[in-house]
């Protein structure tokens, strides 16, 4: 038997899943939960694509029944689980594909008007950008002759590692600056294997969530937000700050913009 949902909660109320983990599994237990948007709830709200809802994802179980959801929903799931530290903590989040029942056309219409409150009272926004690699991340060209590369590998935990500490130190060079730092140095000399760890960051920052016209209004309203990439994570205002250098560090650095182009623009907008 299908997952079926009951009736819509009220205007100060709203819909999360809890999960959970068995203790003998790291299989998540999902159940429904509702708070109150009035009684400073914890909870967390997910920020991320739906993606191809056309090829079908994985099944989870919510209230013990089947539900379905998308392949970078599931993804989202499997990799906001806390298995390094070996107590996989419990987590209460609002998504949209799974809080707001989709087929009923007035309660989705109503949900709407709520965003608002629903992500300025989470504690926080999680991003989530996708996993280490995406099959769109093909989809990005890159110069042979301005890159000097031929080929860029998938995505990988070290190389999404490298891009989220680079972004961290850029933004701790405007946070806690070290004495005598060079911003004239060029990009490549920032990063242990200089352009193609480039690439990869271009890659990521490329990614479908930055196309999203809602997160503006997510993020405005958010008490603060960490963004996900894989188990990589760093908090948005250290991607904010570490972007806010790159422009810097590009409108310096004239020959790169061969090479960031219509991210610059992204970024700069």
């Amino acid at each position: 038997m299908r997952f079926c949902y009951g009736a819509p909660p009220k205007f100060e109320r709203a819909e999360c899943i809890k999960t959970a983990y068995k203790t003998s599994s790291y299989n998540p237990i999902y159940t429904v939960v509702h708070i109150s948007l009035d009684e400073n709830p914890s909870y967390e709200a997910l920020s991320y694509t739906w993606g191809d809802t056309s090829v079908q994802g994985p099944r989870i179980l919510l209230d013990s029944k089947p539900f379905q959801v998308t392949v970078n929903l599931g993804a989202a799931l499997l990799n906001l689980r806390d298995e390094a530290s070996g107590d996989p903590k419990e987590r209460i989040l609002w998504i949209d594909a799974i809080c707001i029942n989709q087929t009923d056309i007035q309660e989705r219409n109503e949900q709407v008007q709520r965003m608002k409150a629903i992500y300025s009272s989470a504690v926080q926004v999680v991003i989530w950008l996708g996993r280490y690699h995406e099959t769109q991340d093909d989809m990005l060209e890159f110069d042979e002759d301005v890159w000097e590369l031929r080929s860029i590998k998938e995505g990988t935990k070290e190389t999404t590692a490298t891009v989220f500490e680079f972004m961290k130190s850029l933004s701790r060079r405007i946070t806690k600056p070290e004495p005598g730092s060079d911003l004239n140095r060029p990009f490549g000399d920032m990063l242990p294997r200089g352009t193609r760890d480039l690439a990869n960051l271009k890659r990521l920052l490329m990614r479908p969530w930055f196309e999203r016209l809602v997160v503006v209004q997510e993020l405005l309203v958010a008490q603060q937000a960490q963004v996900i990439c894989g188990r990589c994570s760093l908090s948005w205002s250290e991607l904010e700050k570490a972007c806010g250098l790159l422009l810097q560090l590009i409108q310096q650095q004239a020959t790169d913009l061969r090479i960031w182009g219509n991210f610059y623009c992204k970024v700069k907008n």
